[in-house]
C-alpha cells in the first residue's frame, strides 16, 4: 500500500506540470571566480524585488525566470567571497557571467539578509563544502583529508581506529556511491586506510547526501560524495608545494589560451616511500620491505562558447606494499600487493535554451588489486608461486537535462549505461587455475521536480528506475525519492524524506582492516541486489543571527540483500562461487 501511495504522489506531482503556463523572461548565465574563473557551486543570487532566490549548479550555472521586465536589483553572494550588487532590466533572455571577488577578512563583513532559510530548506540532507572551507579544514599530520573531516559529522564513522573510509548510518563503506568528476571510485584510502585518496588541492567543491538521495544518483544504497575538481586557473600561472610528515605534493595551474582553456596537474607522494629503497640498498640482507603510494589529477577544458564547454579529467592512484624476506642464502620468499584506480572523465555542458541546460558524460573506470607470493629454495631446486590478479573495468555512458519551466519548478532528468567487466585470474606455479571474465550492463533512468510550492513549502520528488543485465539473469527496480520541508517559522524547520536505493555490485573481503584485498562482484540470481530503505524526520532550529544552529534527525533504515563471507571460509574468485 506504502509502495503504490508514493508512486501515485509521484505520477500528481509531474502530471501537474501540464497546467503551468510558462513564463517568458530568464535571466540566466554563469559564477566565477573573479582572479582564478573557477566555476563557483551552490552560490546563491537573490532578488530583492520579488524575493525569488536560485542557486548555481555544479557548472556555476543559475537561471531565473520572470513574466515582466521590470528594473531587477540582484544580490549575488557566497561563502568566502564578496557579495556584489547587479542592477539590471531584463530583456527576452539575458545571458551573462558574473565574476565574485575573494573576500578580505581585514574588512568588516556585510551581511545581506534574504530568505537563507528557503535555500536551507533545498539543501538540508547534504553537506556542501566549497574550496575557501576545504582549505579551512584542520591539518592532520601536515594533510587535509576531507574524509576525515566528515567523520565528525553526526551519523558518519571511520570505521576501525584512522581509517578514512565512510560507514554512513551503519551501512558499510562499500554502499557510499563516490565520484569524481562524475567518474566512480572504488578504492578510497592511502596507507593502510590512514589517509584518503582526495588531493584537497585538486578539490574545488563536494557534496555528502546521506539522509535524502537525490533520484539523478543511483547504483550504490547508502550515500553518495560527489566530488568536483578544479579547472585550472584562466587568468595567469600559479604553483605551489607543501611538505607533510607523511607525504608532499605539488599543483600547477594556468591557462593553456587566456580566458579560453585552461589546465591543472596536482600530484602526491610517499615521503618515505624513496627513503625506505634507499635503505634497502644501502642495507642488503635477510630483510628488506618498502611502501609507496601516489595519486596524480589533470584536467584540460575549454570554452566553444559563453554557452558550451568542454571538460577532459584524469585520476591516477596506487598503493604498493613489498617484504622480502631472505632465510639464508638459498631461500627467498617474498610477498607484494599492489592496488589503486585509474579514471577518466569527458563532460561537455550546452544552454540549449533560457530555460534547458544539458550536460553530456563518457567516464572510465579501472581499479586493479594485485597480490603475489613467492617462495623459492635453491638447495633442494623446488618452490612455488601464486599470484591473485582482480581487475574492475567501468565504461559509462550520462545525458542529464535541467529544464526550468517557471521559476519555482526544476525537473531534472536523464539516462545513464553502464558497461561492467569483471576480471579475476589466480596463477599458481606458473599455471592459471582460474581465470574468469564477467560482464554485466545497467540502464539508470531518472526524473527529479525540485519544487517551491509556497514561500514556507517546498519539495524534491524523484524515481531513479535500474534496468540490470547479466547473461539470463534480469532485475530492476524502481526508487522514489522523497524530501519535503516546511518553515514553521523564520527560525524553525521542519523536514522528512523516504529514499529507496538499490545496489547491483557486491565486494567481499578477506581484510581486517582497510587494505583492499577486495572482490568486486557482480549481482546474479544467487547473489541479488541489496537494497535500502530509508525513512527520516527533524526539525532545525537556528539563533536569529543564524550563528548557532541546533539540527535533530530522527530517522529508520532497512537494508536487505548484504553479503559476506562465512566464519572459516575462504572466496577464491572461481565461478561456481559466483
Amino acid at each position: 500500500m506504502l509502495k503504490k501511495s508514493v508512486y501515485i504522489i509521484i505520477l500528481i506531482s509531474f502530471c501537474s506540470l501540464i497546467k503551468i503556463s510558462c513564463q517568458i523572461y530568464s535571466l540566466n548565465g554563469f559564477i566565477c571566480d573573479s582572479i582564478s574563473g573557477e566555476p563557483l557551486t551552490g552560490a546563491l543570487i537573490f532578488d530583492t524585488l520579488y524575493n525569488k532566490i536560485a542557486a548555481s549548479n555544479e557548472f556555476g550555472y543559475f537561471n531565473i525566470c520572470y513574466n515582466d521586465s521590470v528594473q531587477r536589483k540582484l544580490i549575488v553572494s557566497y561563502i568566502g567571497y564578496e557579495n556584489k550588487t547587479i542592477h539590471s532590466r531584463l530583456l527576452e533572455n539575458n545571458h551573462f557571467k558574473i565574476y565574485l571577488k575573494p573576500k578580505n577578512y581585514e574588512i568588516k563583513e556585510i551581511t545581506v539578509k534574504g530568505p537563507s532559510n528557503r535555500i536551507y530548506s533545498i539543501y538540508n540532507n547534504n553537506i556542501q563544502l566549497s574550496v575557501k572551507q576545504i582549505n579551512s579544514i584542520p591539518l592532520l599530520a601536515g594533510e587535509r583529508d576531507i574524509c576525515k573531516a566528515l567523520q565528525l559529522l553526526p551519523g558518519i564513522q571511520g570505521g576501525s581506529e584512522g581509517n578514512s573510509g565512510l560507514i554512513v548510518r551503519g551501512s558499510p563503506n562499500d554502499q557510499n556511491l563516490i565520484l569524481i568528476d562524475d567518474a566512480n571510485v572504488y578504492y578510497t584510502c592511502h596507507f593502510n586506510g590512514f589517509f584518503s585518496v582526495f588531493n584537497s588541492d585538486a578539490i574545488n567543491s563536494f557534496n555528502l547526501y546521506k539522509s535524502w538521495i537525490p533520484a539523478r544518483y543511483g547504483g550504490r544504497s547508502s550515500s553518495v560524495l560527489d566530488i568536483k575538481l578544479k579547472e585550472g586557473n584562466l587568468k595567469k600561472f600559479t604553483a605551489k608545494g607543501s611538505i607533510g610528515l607523511i607525504s608532499s605534493s605539488v599543483a600547477i595551474e594556468g591557462p593553456i589560451i587566456k580566458d579560453t582553456s585552461s589546465f591543472i596537474i596536482t600530484t602526491r607522494l610517499f615521503n618515505f616511500g624513496l627513503l625506505t629503497k634507499t635503505f634497502n640498498n644501502w642495507f642488503k640482507g635477510s630483510f628488506l620491505n618498502g611502501y609507496t603510494f601516489f595519486d596524480i589529477n589533470s584536467k584540460v577544458n575549454y570554452i566553444f562558447s559563453d554557452k558550451s564547454r568542454l571538460f577532459l579529467s584524469f585520476y591516477n592512484c596506487q598503493d604498493k606494499s613489498l617484504l622480502n624476506f631472505k632465510i639464508n642464502d638459498n631461500e627467498n620468499q617474498l610477498f607484494k600487493t599492489q592496488w589503486g584506480n585509474f579514471l577518466f572523465s569527458s563532460r561537455f555542458y550546452r544552454v540549449l535554451s533560457n530555460k534547458l541546460f544539458s550536460n553530456i558524460i563518457l567516464t572510465y573506470n579501472n581499479y586493479k588489486y594485485l597480490n603475489k607470493l613467492y617462495y623459492q629454495n635453491d638447495s633442494c631446486k623446488n618452490g612455488y608461486n601464486f599470484e591473485n590478479n582482480t581487475h574492475l573495468n567501468d565504461f559509462a555512458l550520462k545525458i542529464n537535462l535541467e529544464h526550468k519551466p517557471v521559476n519555482y519548478i526544476t525537473i531534472l532528468y536523464g539516462f545513464q549505461s553502464i558497461y561492467h567487466i569483471y576480471n579475476i585470474d589466480k596463477i599458481s606455479n606458473n599455471q592459471v587455475n582460474i581465470k574468469n571474465q564477467i560482464s554485466s550492463d545497467e540502464f539508470h533512468f531518472y526524473i527529479e521536480n525540485n519544487f517551491f510550492i509556497t514561500n514556507k513549502i517546498n519539495s524534491n520528488i524523484g524515481l531513479h528506475s535500474i534496468l540490470y543485465y547479466l547473461d539470463d539473469t534480469i532485475f530492476y527496480s524502481f526508487e522514489p525519492r522523497i524530501i519535503f520541508s516546511f518553515n514553521i517559522t523564520k527560525d524553525i524547520l521542519f523536514k522528512t524524506t523516504f529514499t529507496k536505493a538499490s545496489q547491483f555490485i557486491h565486494n567481499i573481503s578477506s581484510n581486517i582492516n582497510a587494505k583492499p584485498s577486495d572482490y568486486w562482484l557482480p549481482v546474479t540470481r544467487f547473489s541479488p541486489p541489496s537494497e535500502a530503505k530509508q525513512f527520516s524526520c527533524g526539525i532545525n532550529i537556528s539563533s536569529p543571527q543564524k550563528k548557532i544552529i541546533f539540527d535533530i534527525e530522527a530517522y529508520y533504515k532497512k537494508m536487505e540483500g548484504i553479503i559476506c563471507i562465512k566464519e572459516g571460509e575462504r572466496f577464491n574468485g572461481s565461478k561456481e562461487e559466483i
